[in-house]
């Protein structure tokens, strides 16, 4: 059996790429082709001597998955958020995997906890109202917190180096993107003004709108985003901004999604339009699936999962359809959250007339594989094999970790 990276501990990793020591230090560890376990920020094997990566792990991982039907019939780990002042849904602002941690932000704060969710390794304090945390692929992560950048370094153990200030008595109220050189922000007062900002060249303004914009959207070299009557994309190689009407009725409170050189978003009569990003001016198209009520939706590997009012839809990105839960299950509502989709299986939380239940599919035959019922808060994370849910039991926030 692998021994742990950090303490020794032999560790069963279950035929996973991805296992936390559970019975030693409680690190995530991942392997190498020739067996050996790694740390989670690891270049290079430390028995092979070869390039690895946890991400190639978490691949791996996530091909191989072969859910059992009690997968979900005891929690790995158990954790009330009490302990993070967090008792109520609003005061979890996003929950992040990233490099074998989980970093759970309220209004002010943020915890870095193991991938068990079991050991605080860093908490960090801002007092401020708004936080946003970017991953970035180099092992490092910005936080924007109120007016305020910052990077973090997990090489150096979580080192926080402030880069600059935004001097300006706007809040930005959208999360910022990374564009490579620079991100951009949206600030917003009694007008909205989209910009660039870098440490070299500080603010530059975009464009100044009398409405809110919904969550911009980086889509190759382009950045996507709309108000209630104009849809915009914003070209990052020459600055350029191209403009159409908004005749769809786009929901400025819903994320737009993106797959390859497209957006989707929801429209009218809960309708949601396929916009191509690949010429000058985006072009939208009306995707052709049943009419549906009350809907939320997710686009992941070239497919589009609709929770709505009656169930759950699975479509191609062109309309075509491939599964509805209808098939399966009792009609109830599912559009509380999108479904969430990994390896060869979609999951869904669907609201029965006395309890909630999530479902866990397996595709392409679309057959049920284990299930668990609770007061879910949160939509469910899958992570390096873990599936992690947040209900509201008796006033305080459990999450919950399973392993697949």
């Amino acid at each position: 059996m692998p021994r742990c990276a950090y303490c020794g501990n032999e560790v069963d990793f279950k035929g996973k790429h991805i296992a936390s020591c559970h019975d030693g230090c409680q690190n995530t560890l991942f392997l190498c082709r020739c067996g050996a376990t790694n740390r989670v920020l690891a270049n290079w094997c430390r028995f092979c001597g070869k390039e690895v990566s946890i991400h190639s792990a978490e691949v791996l991982t996530e091909r191989n998955l072969n859910i059992s039907s009690s997968a979900l019939d005891h929690p790995l780990m158990e954790i009330s958020l009490s302990q993070f002042d967090m008792s109520r849904i609003d005061d979890i602002n996003e929950i992040i995997p990233f490099y074998g941690y989980i970093f759970i932000s309220s209004k002010n704060k943020i915890f870095i906890l193991n991938s068990l969710c079991n050991n605080i390794l860093e908490s960090l304090d801002f007092h401020v109202k708004h936080l946003y945390i970017i991953p970035q692929i180099d092992k490092r992560i910005y936080i924007f917190a109120g007016n305020d950048l910052y990077s973090m370094d997990l090489v150096r153990d979580f080192h926080l180096n402030k880069i600059l200030s935004i001097q300006s008595d706007e809040e930005i109220d959208h999360k910022p993107i990374f564009l490579g050189d620079r991100f951009l922000i949206s600030l917003r007062k009694a007008k909205t003004r989209l910009c660039t900002i870098s440490h070299e060249n500080g603010l530059s303004e975009i464009i100044t709108l009398e409405d809110v914009i919904s969550q911009p959207l980086k889509i190759k070299e382009k950045v996507f985003f709309y108000t209630k009557s104009n849809i915009f994309t914003f070209n990052c190689n020459n600055n350029s901004i191209k403009e159409i009407n908004n005749l769809y009725g786009f929901d400025i409170n819903l994320e737009p999604k993106c797959e390859g050189s497209h957006a989707y978003v929801l429209g009218n009569e809960d309708r949601i339009y396929r916009i191509n990003m690949d010429n000058d001016y985006p072009e939208v198209f009306g995707i052709p699936h049943p009419q549906i009520v009350q809907a939320n939706f997710d686009v992941i590997n070239n497919r589009i999962l609709i929770s709505h009012s009656n169930g759950v839809l699975v479509t191609s990105v062109l309309g075509q359809i491939e599964w509805s839960s209808d098939q399966l299950l009792s009609n109830h509502p599912a559009y509380k959250f999108a479904p969430i989709s990994f390896g060869q299986y979609t999951a869904f939380v669907m609201t029965h007339p006395n309890i909630e239940i999530l479902y866990v599919i397996k595709r392409p035959n679309y057959n049920l594989v284990t299930s668990c019922s609770g007061n879910f808060s949160l939509r469910p994370i899958f992570y390096a094999g873990y599936l992690y849910t947040i209900t509201d039991e008796e006033e305080d926030l459990k999450m919950r970790v399973y392993s697949l």
